[in-house]
């Protein structure tokens, strides 16, 4: 028979709203609710589990790089991440475009399209890229408004996370230890293996680890001055660095007109101001501080070369050839410095380098350090006499290694550290290359020093004491003092940008275990600490930061090695790492970004992601639609088919995860009817799980055939709408079998048919007892008793249809459907057991999403006790079985009953039927509580196939056949000529076969309607 028919009370879904029967009437608000739609809760995180159990699972990106784990890229959609700018409305509200661009980044790195170096230059330029976006936003926008100080905030602290993700890559991305000092040029034709000073430095930088580290700060720094100042020469003149005016001055007269304040000078050659102490004309003063303050940007960007070619442009080549004494690049050029002057230190310049070099060794490279250090020394004293010489005086103190008078210029932290580690580096290149070279030669003969003979450790050395004095010991005190000014490095800093550079210092010096207390500190400070109370909540920018950067440091071994592993340290590390990237995760479902989240799960470990993964599933059903869902599932999968039986991950992660999350519900009853329904959903996107899938859907409608109206609604939205949705049919669900003509060999699609027919049928009798019973009343109370009588005589044909169809669904089978036991159980347990939840009756349907409960814990306890009674006069106490009845579990829906029967397995005979008796006496009968009866219904049930099915035929028949004998009884009170025979056989059978299925309560109200029904039928 075709069990998908509707009769005349069934309603489309897609009708607005149900159209009642012609007597008209007040519709029953049971159905206002399921046609109104149902609520449905927004669920909150909980901390249900151990966020960091101590299992092993598969490195993160534990694929990156390896040819034994074949990844498709054309699993993954990618679009680029750096063009493109998204900015407008986005950038005021809460949408981070950065984050998808960095999961899109991971993409790539997974499926090896993108190599683990490119991906964190990527990461940075992002970050780069959208900071520009906000700041061109903010420029549109009235200073001072909220708005635009949001927006450089975000800015600002987007450019510290994009310095500090290159500073990760100029540590860590190139391990050619060459870099960044280069390889100093070629040899020279026809010299041997001669070298010049200058490959004896990049030795020294590519053999020491600490100098080589070193370097590569300095290198970054450099490199982030020469992106803040692209172009700083912009606005020099060709003649700017020609005193005209001083000159003119001069020749009129040697009067300065109106200038007033201090001495002029009376020369106009370049040291003129420093010998006199006295100054120049206005104009061209202006213009020298401004050509110092150019080369000392092009100073801190590593460009000496492009320094003394603009002094050389603005007519200063005195200056160029001071600035180069040691090579037109510097004495240890850096990064892109380095790649050029490689590239042009080869030929006849190299040759004409190390021909001055062999004849003058390196003595002259350090008597022109003393020089610098002799010309800072006297522009800083007559800086007071001329108004000018902060920059030009820290330009050749840094050349000189003088930290005092180098930071004098400074303005900024990355300037201050660049100066002291600068300073260090170069400190230390050349005491190597004096120690080689050896002490007997002589840098300073025929000089006259008598100013600074008290200085020097030796008549014939350099460095002179002022300049050792001021070096710190080591790269870390290097580091520490660099980092001292402009506020440090403090962690709990409510500057987002200041965050970041206690995040610096901790990758310079390689402190991986400072690092990770760092970041966790910033994402998570203790509770009730200064800095909780201090600090702004968690910016989501540093969160992205820390997840990505523990996948980095993850992949390029920097944490910890194998031979770490079991240690403490290892131990804590990982604990840390895995930290971070799941509070990230967390954050991301927590802002909805469930598309992105799979990316970032595979990377957690076994206990650890699959509680993510409960909470993913969770939230999206609670906040996506059933097509959302269904997209994030792809994605699970795409991902986790990555790492398939790999490690800790089974060989269908989706499916263990999806398992779990639809048995938590069921299992501790942390979801109401309408949530278990829609968790549902998971089981059907997926063509290989859709027998199991209907195998559990099968069991969720036994549960929800015991859970009153509630279920009743929830069996309905979950065979209605989640299944034919999910499984993308139009045939509803029928679309479950492979083969719909072939039906009766799918029993688990029939009897889900048949539990469809049932709750249909419920629903239906529902509307008509409302509508009935407010005809009658009509009728009763209306003064036009012929309109009121003839309201009620409308509902005839629609009473008629209703008793036909559960009678056709009695008498065609549709009950030993839902009932049947053929399910062959086979169980390797040690011991049998069954279970309900039990409790109280509540037809409120203002929310499906819970369950009702007892008023109270004492309540509960009453309720405990009668059930334990009931318990002990059903079960033998030589039978073997145990019973137990507590309080559930339940911080969500508290107050319910755990009723649990067990027994050893080698007495499996009386258990069934013990636990059919004991559990369909406290359906039937309800619970007595002194002379109250509170009736109950019932949830989650765990039991066998065959206990399940006795069950439900006790609760499930008695509701269809006791609504026959009130339909029967109405059309007897209507008049009705209609045939019954069908109805009569079924009351006949349900007072006499079906006797033991009834409560002595239902079945004297049976009776009474057949008796009532029987004699209006016979007047």
């Amino acid at each position: 028979m075709d069990w998908t028919r509707n009769s005349a009370f069934s309603q489309s879904k897609d009708e607005a709203s149900p159209s009642p029967a012609k007597g008209g009437g007040r519709l029953n608000p049971i159905y206002d609710t399921l046609d109104s739609g149902i609520i449905v809760p927004q669920s909150v995180f909980r901390d249900e589990e151990d966020v960091l159990d101590q299992e092993g699972g598969v490195p993160p990106l534990s694929s990156l790089g390896r040819s034994d784990v074949p990844v498709s890229a054309d699993a993954f959609e990618y679009t680029d991440p750096i063009h493109g700018k998204e900015i407008a409305a986005a950038a005021l509200g809460s949408d981070r475009p950065e984050e998808e661009r960095f999961e899109q980044v991971l993409r790539r790195l997974v499926t090896d399209e993108m190599q683990v170096a490119d991906g964190i230059h990527t990461f940075g330029e992002i970050c780069v890229n959208r900071a520009d976006d906000l700041r061109s936003l903010a420029s549109g926008l009235v200073e001072e408004t909220p708005q635009y100080h949001a927006l450089v905030k975000d800015a600002a602290e987007l450019e510290a996370e994009g310095q500090t993700w290159s500073l990760l890559w100029y540590l860590f991305a190139i391990e050619d230890l060459s870099f960044p000092a280069g390889k100093g040029g070629n040899f020279v034709s026809g010299a041997g293996f001669v070298k010049t000073v200058r490959q004896h430095a990049t030795d020294v930088v590519f053999q020491d680890g600490v100098l080589n580290r070193a370097a590569r700060i300095v290198a970054w720094l450099e490199a982030g001055h020469a992106k803040r100042y692209p172009e700083p020469k912009q606005g020099v003149g060709r003649k700017d660095g020609i005193w005209m005016e001083t000159k003119a001055m001069l020749d009129g007269g040697g009067r300065f007109g109106e200038e007033k304040g201090g001495v002029h000078v009376s020369r106009i050659d370049p040291d003129a101001m420093v010998r006199e102490q006295a100054k120049i004309s206005a104009d061209n003063a202006k213009d020298e501080e401004r050509l110092a303050k150019i080369i000392w940007r092009f100073v801190k960007s590593g460009r000496l070369s492009e320094a003394a070619r603009v002094c050389q442009y603005v007519g200063q080549p005195w200056r160029a050839v001071s600035l180069t004494g040691y090579g037109m690049h510097g004495p240890l050029p850096l990064g892109a410095s380095a790649e050029e002057a490689d590239e042009e230190e080869t030929g006849a310049r190299q040759s004409e380098t190390l021909a001055g070099e062999i004849e003058n060794g390196v003595g002259s490279k350090l008597l022109w350090r003393w020089a610098c250090h002799a010309a800072s020394k006297r522009i800083s004293e007559s800086i007071d006499a001329t108004g000018y010489g902060v920059y030009e005086s820290a330009v050749y103190a840094l050349l000189a290694g003088d930290i005092k008078r180098a930071v004098r210029a400074c303005d900024s932290w990355e300037d201050v550290l660049w100066v002291h580690l600068r300073c260090w580096l170069e400190y230390h290149v050349d005491s190597y290359l004096v120690e080689q070279a050896g002490r007997g030669t002589s840098c300073l003969d025929g000089i006259d020093m008598s100013e600074d003979a008290g200085n020097l450790e030796s008549p014939h050395e350099w460095p002179i004491t002022d300049i050792s004095r001021q070096m710190p010991p080591n790269l870390e005190e290097a580091i520490t003092m660099g980092t001292a000014s402009y506020g440090g490095v403090e962690v709990g800093s409510i500057d987002r940008t200041k965050r970041y550079r206690k995040i610096q210092v901790d990758l310079a010096l390689g402190k991986m275990e400072e690092l990770l207390d760092t970041l966790i500190h910033l994402i998570v400070p203790e509770t009730g600490s200064e800095e909780t109370q201090q600090q702004e909540m968690c910016p989501p920018g540093l969160m992205r930061f820390s997840a990505h950067l523990a996948l980095m440091l993850w992949k390029m071994n920097l944490v910890t090695t194998a031979q770490d592993e079991g240690t403490p340290l290892y131990t804590k590390l990982n604990d840390g790492l895995q930290k971070l990237l799941w509070i990230y995760t967390v954050h991301l479902i927590d802002t909805s970004a469930y598309s992105l989240v799979p990316s970032y799960l595979v990377h957690l470990r076994l206990g650890l992601r699959r509680t993510t993964m409960q909470l993913l599933l969770e939230e999206s059903t609670c906040n996506e639609t059933i097509t959302s869902t269904q997209q994030i599932l792809v994605l699970c999968q795409q991902w986790f088919g990555t790492y398939a039986g790999q490690g800790d991950f089974a060989d269908d992660e989706t499916l263990v995860s999806i398992r779990q999350f639809c048995d938590k519900s069921r299992e501790s009853s942390l979801g109401g009817p309408i949530i278990r329904a829609q968790r549902m959903c998971w089981f059907f996107f997926e063509d290989s799980y859709r027998e199991e899938a209907t195998r559990r859907a099968v069991v969720l409608c036994r549960d929800f055939s015991l859970s009153g109206i509630q279920g009743t609604l929830a069996a309905l939205h979950l065979l209605k709408e989640v299944i034919p949705t999910a499984i993308g049919s139009e045939n509803g669900l029928l679309s479950l079998c492979s083969r719909p003509e072939e039906l009766s060999q799918f029993p688990d699609v029939v009897e889900l048919i048949c539990w469809e027919r049932y709750f249909e049928i419920l629903r239906e009798y529902l509307l008509w007892e409302e509508i009935y019973g407010a005809a009658v009343q009509n009728m009763l109370e209306s003064d036009d008793k012929e309109e009121s009588q003839k309201a009620l005589l409308d509902l005839e044909h629609d009473t008629v249809s209703l008793l036909n169809g559960i009678t056709e669904f009695i008498m065609m089978e549709g009950m030993e459907w839902i009932s049947r036991t053929t399910y062959n159980d086979v169980s390797t347990a040690k011991e049998l057991e069954a279970s309900i939840v039990i409790m109280p009756a509540d037809t409120n349907l203002n929310d499906l999403s819970v369950y009702p409960a007892f008023s109270d814990a004492s309540q509960t306890d009453q309720i405990c006790t009668f059930i334990a009674k009931i318990c002990m006069g059903i079960i033998d106490s030589d039978s073997g079985i145990y019973f137990d009845a507590v309080p559930t579990d339940n911080r969500e829906m508290p107050h319910q009953v755990l009723l649990r029967l067990w027994m050893d397995k080698s007495k499996p005979d009386p258990f069934a039927d013990t636990c059919i008796s004991v559990f369909s006496t406290i359906l039937k009968n309800g619970i007595k509580i002194g002379e109250d009866t509170i009736d109950v219904l019932a949830s989650s049930i765990t039991s066998t196939h065959d206990i399940s099915s006795a069950i439900c035929q006790g609760c499930c028949l008695p509701r269809l056949v006791l609504p026959v004998a009130v339909l029967r009884e109405a059309l007897a009170y209507m008049g009705s000529t209609a045939s019954m025979e069908n109805a009569d056989i079924i009351l006949k059978k349900a007072e006499h076969g079906w006797r033991d299925l009834w409560s002595d309560a239902d079945l004297s109200e049976l009776r009474a309607h057949i008796e009532s029904g029987s004699k209006l039928l016979s007047s």
